[in-house]
């Protein structure tokens, strides 16, 4: 992603929005884009926990988690 392309839609990203230009320059210079086929999990529980922020700019995630018995439980 280009650091403009980055910096405009982080801009309409709360709570992006509240920062200056400069510091979202700064920032959309760290933004790393990654791909993820549909259905591919891009967190497990129990797994590593992330060491970023995930936003899904297209597309959508569903939030979900096992119980006990191993059922999944959508969260969102």
């Amino acid at each position: 992603m280009l650091t403009l392309e980055a910096v405009t839609f982080l801009q309409g990203i709360p709570p992006f929005q509240l920062l200056d230009d400069a510091t979202l320059t700064a920032l959309a210079g760290t933004i790393s884009i990654e791909y993820y086929p549909k259905g591919f999990p891009i967190l497990t529980q129990g797994g590593p926990a992330s060491d970023s922020l995930q936003i899904v700019r297209t597309g959508s995630a569903k939030v979900s988690m096992r119980s006990s018995e191993r059922e999944e439980i959508v969260i969102d």
